[in-house]
C-alpha cells in the first residue's frame, strides 16, 4: 500500500512531502526501511520526486528529513530532474523559497557550483527561473553564495537565448533587473545590448508587455547607449518602438518617443522586412490610442508617415480597411495632415483599393465609415477595378460576404443594376461569382434585388462561355445549382443545354471534375431528358462517362451507368473523335477503378472493349503499356476469359504490339509483366517487326534504353545474337541495331526524344553480346554495319563513361579495331583514341577491371580535314 502509486505516478510519500507531514513521511520511511532508498527517489510520470514536491511547496523540515535519512542518497536527489529537467534547487528558486534553496546549497552532499548551472529541457538555470518571477531574495543567494559563479550565471542564456535580465525585463521585474545590473560581477553594458536568436533584446521584451518601469531603468542606465537601443531591430526588422506599438502599449510608445536620446522623426520611419512602419504595425492591430501618440508628436513628419506605402503599394488606410480597424481608419482620415480623398482612391500594385480589401473580407463597419466620409465619393469608389477587374461587389461575393454586399447593393450613390451585371474583362460577374464558391446566401441576394435582372443574369456568360451553373457544378456546389435551375426567372432546359467554347455542359463539367451529387441533380431535374444528355459529346467526342473514366471518378460513372435512363452498353462501345473508348481513355490514365467497373459492369461486353482499337490502331492494352500501367495491363490480360494472347499481338497503325509500346517508352515493368505471361511467346514477342522492319531491340538502341536492352538480350528466351545482326530490307534509314544505336550516340532525334544525350553505351552493350557473330558475318554484311556504326565515332564525343559497358573481351576489341580499320580517313584522331582506350583497357590495374584512364579529351574538329588527313 505504501509503496502504491496513483495515476500520475503519485505515492503516499510524496502526498505526506506535498503537505509538509514530517511525521508521517517518518512513519512511511520507518515502517519499509529496506525500501526507503527506492520510496524517495521514486519518480511520477511528470518526474517529480518526494524532494521535488517538498521543495515547490517550501516544506523545508520535510527535505531535510529526506536528505538525512540513512538510507538516502542525498547527492542523487539534488540533482535528479523531472521531465522537463528542473532540479529541487529550480523549482524552489522559481517559487521563491529561500529557505529550501538554502537546504539544497547547503547540504553536505551538494555540489552548489554544479547545482547552480544545471539546466532545464530549454536551457534554464535556478537564476534564470527566479528573475523570471521577481523573487529578488532567492536571486541574491544565487549570486552571492560563495560557490558561485555569478558573472557566468548573469551571462547564461537559455536555448531561445533569454538571459536573466531579460526574462526579468520580459514579466517586468523591475528589483530583479535592478539587482542584475548592479551586482559586482555584472557588465551591464553587454546585458542590456545582448540579443535573443532572432534578435529580441532586453528593452524590446519589456516594451512588447508595455513594462515602462523596466524600459526606464535599461534606457536610463549609466552603461546603456538608448540611442543605439532604440534603433536595434530584430530578424524581421522591428525595433522597440514598433514592438511597443504593435501591442498597443501608450505609455510605452510615448516613452520612447520622448527619451531624450531618441530621434522620434527617424523612430517614426524605420521599416521592417515587409515594409511597415510603427504606425501601420498599430493600424493593423486596431490599436488607434497609441497611432494618436505617433501622430500628434511634435517631431515626427505626419504626412511622411501618412503617406508611406509597403513594398506591395498597401497604404496605412488599407492595411486597416483590410483588417476591419474602423477606430483606426477614423483617426487616418481625420488628422489634419491627412488628405481624405487621395487616401480613399489609392490603389494596391493589384489594383485594390482600402474599399475593396475591406469588402473582400466582408468588414462591414469600415467600408460604411469609407464610403461615407465626407471626402469620399461612393459611386466612384463602388464602381472602381482591381488589376483582374474586380469591383468591391464581386469581392465581397467571392468569398461570400452578404452583409458587405448589401451595404454596397442599398447604398443611396450606388447603382446596383450596373454593379451586379458589371464584368471583368474574363467575363465574370458577381453573381457567377457568388455561384462558383457556392455562396447561396451572396445569389440569393443579387438574383432576388429590386434592380436586378435575374434572367439575364443566370444566361451571362463568362468569355469562355461557362455561365454560373456550369461554376456551380464544376465545384459540385448543389445547393447553388439547385437555387439557379429553380429561380423564378430560370429557363433550367436552356441553362443545362448551354455549353462552353469546348462543347462542355453543366453535366459535363459535374461529371469531369467528379461531382457525383451535382450530376445526379442534373440528370434527375424535371427539365432534363436523361438519356439523351448521357449521349451527349463535348468538341471532341468525349461522352460523360469518358469524362469520367479518363479522370477516375468511379461514383459517378455508377450513377451514369445504373441511371434508370441510361444504355449502359451503349454508353461503354461509344468512341469519341479518335475513335477511343471509356475503357481506352481509363486504360491511358492508369484508372483501375474505373476499368474494373467498366470491365465487370452487369452490361459490359469486355472481349469487344478489349478489342476495340482508337484510330491510331490502340487497343486498351497498348494503351496502359505505352504508359507504364503495370496494374491496369494487369487487369487486362488476367482478366477471366480474356484473349490474352490475342490482345499481346495485336498491332498499331505502325505495325507496333503493346510490347514494343512499353519498350519504345523505357517501360521495363510493363515489359516483363508481358514475357512473363504465360500466355505470351517471348521470343516472338522480342523478334516481331514493325511495318517498317524495325525490332523492339533496335527501337531500344535507337533511344538509348539500356533497361530495356538489358532486358531483351538477357531474358531467357532471347537469342541476342540474331537480334543484333538482324537487318532490315529495303532501304530502310536505320537498318540494324548498331546502326540505331550510332543514332543514338551521334546525337540524332529518335523516337521519344528530340535531343538524346550522346552515349556510346547502348552499342557497346550490343557489341557485347554479339561481337563474335559481328565478326563471323560475310565481309559485304560486315561492311554494311561497320560503316553505319562509324557515325558513333565521326559525331559522339568520347570518354571513359562512354565505355564503361563494355567488359574487356577479345571479341569486342576486335569489333572496336574493325569498326577502325572499316571507318573514313577523317575520325583518324578519334580513331587513335579508341585504340588508346581499348589497348589500355587491356592492361592489369588495381583490381578493377577496365584501367582508370584519362580519355575525356575530345578531338579538336579541323575546319575542312583534307581527304587524306
Amino acid at each position: 500500500m505504501m509503496q502504491h502509486a496513483d495515476a500520475k505516478g503519485f505515492t503516499a510519500l510524496m502526498a505526506a512531502a506535498q503537505h509538509g507531514d514530517v511525521g508521517a513521511m517518518r512513519l512511511l520511511l520507518d515502517h519499509v526501511s529496506d525500501n526507503a532508498a527506492a520510496m524517495m527517489m521514486h519518480a511520477s510520470a511528470s518526474g517529480a520526486t518526494a524532494l521535488t514536491v517538498a521543495a515547490v511547496n517550501d516544506h523545508v523540515d520535510a527535505m531535510r528529513l529526506l536528505l538525512d535519512h540513512p538510507s538516502a542518497d542525498p547527492a542523487s536527489m539534488m540533482m535528479h530532474a523531472s521531465s522537463d529537467g528542473s532540479t529541487a534547487l529550480m523549482l524552489a528558486a522559481q517559487n521563491g523559497h529561500v529557505g529550501a534553496m538554502r537546504l539544497l546549497l547547503g547540504h553536505p552532499s551538494g555540489d552548489p557550483a554544479v547545482m547552480m548551472m544545471l539546466t532545464s529541457r530549454i536551457g534554464s538555470t535556478a537564476l534564470t527561473l527566479a528573475a523570471w518571477s521577481g523573487h529578488v531574495d532567492a536571486m541574491r543567494l544565487l549570486l552571492g553564495h560563495p560557490s558561485a559563479d555569478p558573472a557566468a550565471m548573469m551571462a547564461h542564456a537559455r536555448s531561445d537565448g533569454n538571459t536573466a535580465l531579460m526574462l526579468a525585463a520580459w514579466n517586468g521585474r523591475v528589483y530583479a533587473m535592478q539587482l542584475l545590473l548592479d551586482s559586482p560581477s555584472a557588465n551591464p553594458a553587454a546585458m542590456i545590448v545582448h540579443a535573443h536568436s532572432d534578435g529580441l533584446t532586453a528593452l524590446m521584451r519589456a516594451a512588447m508587455n508595455g513594462h515602462v518601469d523596466a524600459m526606464r531603468l535599461l534606457l536610463n542606465h549609466p552603461c546603456a547607449d538608448p540611442a543605439v537601443m532604440m534603433m536595434h531591430t530584430r530578424s524581421e526588422g522591428f525595433t522597440a518602438f514598433m514592438v511597443a506599438a504593435a501591442n498597443g502599449h501608450v505609455d510605452s510608445t510615448r516613452l520612447l518617443l520622448d527619451h531624450p536620446s531618441a530621434d522620434a522623426a527617424a523612430l517614426t520611419m524605420v521599416t521592417n522586412s515587409s515594409g511597415s512602419t510603427a504606425l501601420l504595425v498599430a493600424a493593423l492591430n486596431g490599436h488607434a490610442d497609441a497611432m494618436r501618440v505617433m501622430l500628434d508628436h511634435p517631431s515626427v513628419n505626419t504626412a511622411a508617415m501618412l503617406a508611406l506605402q509597403r513594398s506591395d503599394g498597401s497604404t496605412i488606410l488599407m492595411v486597416a480597411a483590410c483588417h476591419g480597424r474602423v477606430e483606426a481608419i477614423v483617426v487616418l482620415l481625420n488628422h489634419p495632415s491627412a488628405d481624405p480623398a487621395v487616401m480613399l482612391m489609392q490603389t494596391r500594385s493589384d489594383g485594390l483599393t482600402a474599399l475593396m480589401l475591406a469588402a473582400m473580407h466582408g468588414h462591414v463597419g469600415a467600408m460604411r465609415m469609407l464610403l461615407n466620409h465626407p471626402s469620399a465619393d461612393p459611386a466612384v469608389m463602388m464602381m472602381l477595378e482591381s488589376c483582374l477587374g474586380s469591383t468591391p461587389l464581386m469581392l465581397a461575393a467571392w468569398d461570400g460576404h452578404v452583409d458587405a454586399m448589401r451595404l454596397l447593393l442599398d447604398h443611396p450613390s450606388g447603382d446596383a443594376a450596373a454593379m451586379m451585371m458589371h464584368a471583368r474583362p474574363d467575363g465574370l460577374t458577381a453573381p457567377m461569382l457568388a455561384a462558383w464558391g457556392g455562396h447561396t446566401d451572396a445569389m440569393r441576394l443579387v438574383l432576388g434585388h429590386p434592380a436586378a435582372d435575374a434572367a439575364a443574369m443566370l444566361m451571362h456568360a463568362r468569355s469562355d462561355g461557362l455561365i454560373a451553373l456550369m461554376l456551380a457544378a464544376w465545384n459540385g456546389h448543389v445547393d447553388a445549382a439547385r437555387l439557379l435551375l429553380d429561380h423564378a426567372s430560370a429557363d433550367p432546359a436552356s441553362m443545362m443545354q448551354r455549353k462552353n467554347s469546348e462543347g462542355f455542359d453543366s453535366l459535363m463539367l459535374a461529371s469531369w471534375n467528379g461531382q457525383e451529387d451535382a450530376a445526379r441533380l442534373l440528370l434527375d431535374h424535371p427539365s432534363t431528358d436523361p438519356a439523351s444528355m448521357m449521349q451527349h459529346a463535348n468538341a471532341k467526342g468525349l461522352t460523360l462517362l469518358m469524362m469520367a473514366a479518363q479522370e477516375g471518378h468511379v461514383e459517378v460513372m455508377r450513377l451514369l451507368l445504373d441511371h434508370p435512363s441510361a444504355d449502359p452498353e451503349s454508353m461503354m462501345l461509344h468512341a469519341n473523335s479518335d475513335s477511343s473508348t471509356a475503357l481506352i481513355v481509363a486504360a491511358e490514365k492508369g484508372c483501375m477503378d474505373a476499368m474494373r467497373l467498366l470491365l465487370y459492369h452487369v452490361s459490359a461486353r469486355p472481349e469487344a472493349m478489349m478489342k476495340h482499337s482508337n484510330s491510331r490502331g490502340l487497343t486498351a492494352l497498348m494503351a496502359a503499356a505505352q504508359e507504364g500501367h503495370v496494374d491496369a495491363m494487369r487487369l487486362l490480360i488476367h482478366r477471366p476469359f480474356a484473349d490474352a494472347a490475342g490482345m499481346m499481338l495485336l498491332m498499331e497503325h505502325r505495325g507496333f504490339t503493346a510490347f514494343m509500346l512499353a519498350a519504345v517508352n523505357d517501360h521495363v515493368g510493363a515489359m516483363h509483366l508481358l514475357l512473363d505471361c504465360p500466355h505470351s511467346d517471348p521470343a516472338s514477342m522480342m523478334m516481331h517487326k514493325s511495318s517498317d522492319g524495325l525490332t523492339t531491340l533496335m527501337m531500344a538502341a535507337q533511344n538509348g534504353q539500356m533497361d530495356a536492352m538489358r532486358l531483351l538480350l538477357n531474358h531467357p528466351a532471347a537469342h541476342p545474337a540474331a537480334m543484333v545482326v538482324w537487318r532490315t530490307p529495303g532501304n530502310s534509314s536505320v537498318i540494324s541495331a548498331p546502326m540505331a544505336a550510332a543514332e543514338f550516340a551521334a546525337g540524332q532525334p529518335t523516337i521519344t526524344s528530340l535531343a538524346p544525350t550522346r552515349s556510346c553505351a547502348p552499342l557497346l552493350l550490343l557489341l557485347n553480346h554479339a561481337a563474335v557473330e559481328l565478326l563471323q558475318l560475310p565481309s559485304e554484311a560486315q561492311q554494311v554495319h561497320m560503316n553505319a556504326v562509324m557515325g558513333t565515332l565521326r559525331e559522339g564525343p568520347l570518354s571513359q563513361d562512354m565505355f564503361d559497358e563494355c567488359k574487356p573481351d577479345a571479341a569486342c576489341d576486335a569489333c572496336i579495331r574493325l569498326l577502325l580499320e572499316r571507318g573514313a580517313c577523317a575520325v583518324r584522331a578519334a580513331s587513335h583514341l579508341v585504340l588508346r582506350i581499348v589497348r589500355e583497357r587491356s592492361q592489369p590495374t588495381g583490381g578493377h577491371g577496365a584501367a582508370a584512364v584519362d580519355v575525356s579529351i575530345t578531338p579538336q574538329r579541323k575546319s575542312k580535314p583534307p581527304d587524306d588527313a
